[in-house]
């Protein structure tokens, strides 16, 4: 302290004190950073300061994004009684670009089944993956699976054991994958997330492709459903205490896309219980973005 013009040291400095040593934050040999590693800003410091200005990096996914339906119009137009406004296409391009994609989103394409074989030939020909919203279920204007199937396309699976997004198709024509996921507004951004992200993760060769799972505590009960597994829309909060919180949103089913607007995170049910009640501990997944 200063006094008087004086100054009093009150405590001596020890030898290295406030000194760090060259190369104390890695060994010579060591791995800076590993095959599949996505680099982010911190990353970036470190790469630069090894001096690395370029490096080999995982190609991009160029990938596709159709909606169909003859009830879909474009997001600048009026819809009439029996329509709604295309909402997937702009979702499913987000998710995509974070997952690393470059997105080409295609024009609405009608419920016309020699128009979506067309379609979906030309997308998956200039394209590493293809995703579709739409005309997956039983209906009688449902025409996705058919296409495939008229394209001599390669059909993995056509329904899955998951609440919401049954109705998921996982095909491959020739090389390009393709995703044909439900047409409600949460139900794609659900299957997105679990299916079509992990794959182009994969194709990007990422460490860490599919999402990862943690354990939170349910803010209040959830249901579940009997017979599938249940991934459904949640806000993640912390509680003084310090636990990490889920709280289900109040959502109206798979077409409630206001609601998941404010989702965070999916809570998981396993199949087989009905009802998780508040303060028990259940896996979530993070949505990205």
């Amino acid at each position: 302290q200063e006094q008087n013009g004086f100054v009093e040291i009150a405590e001596a400095t020890r030898p290295g004190q406030f000194i760090v040593n060259r190369a104390t934050e890695i060994k010579a040999g060591e791995t800076v950073l590993q095959t599949g590693e996505e680099i982010n800003a911190p990353r970036m410091a470190a790469l630069a300061s090894f001096g690395y200005a370029e490096l080999k990096v995982g190609k991009r996914p160029r990938i596709a994004v159709l909606a169909t339906g003859t009830e879909l119009v474009a997001v600048n137009k009026k819809p009439g009684a029996d329509q709604i406004r295309d909402s997937n296409s702009y979702s499913l391009g987000a998710y995509a670009q974070l997952a690393g994609a470059l997105v080409e989103r295609l024009p609405l394409a009608d419920d016309d089944p020699e128009l979506l074989k067309r379609e979906i030939a030309d997308a998956a020909a200039r394209s590493d993956a293809l995703i579709l919203s739409g005309g997956v279920s039983m209906g009688a204007y449902d025409f996705t699976k058919a296409a495939l199937h008229a394209l001599d396309a390669e059909v993995f699976f056509e329904r899955v054991s998951l609440r919401p997004g049954k109705p998921t198709v996982f095909a491959r024509l020739g090389r390009t994958l393709i995703f044909g996921l439900p047409g409600n507004p949460v139900s794609v951004s659900v299957t997105f997330n679990l299916f079509a992200r992990t794959a182009l993760r994969v194709m990007q060769n990422c460490q860490d492709a599919a999402m990862i799972e943690e354990w939170a505590v349910l803010a209040r009960e959830v249901k579940g459903a009997v017979e599938r597994e249940s991934y459904l829309p949640a806000r993640l909060l912390s509680s003084e205490d310090g636990r990490l919180l889920a709280e289900p949103l109040k959502w109206g089913g798979s077409s409630d896309f206001v609601a998941f607007a404010r989702a965070t995170a999916l809570v998981i049910v396993p199949a087989g219980i009905p009802r998780l009640e508040a303060g028990a501990k259940v896996r979530v997944v993070r949505l990205p973005g």
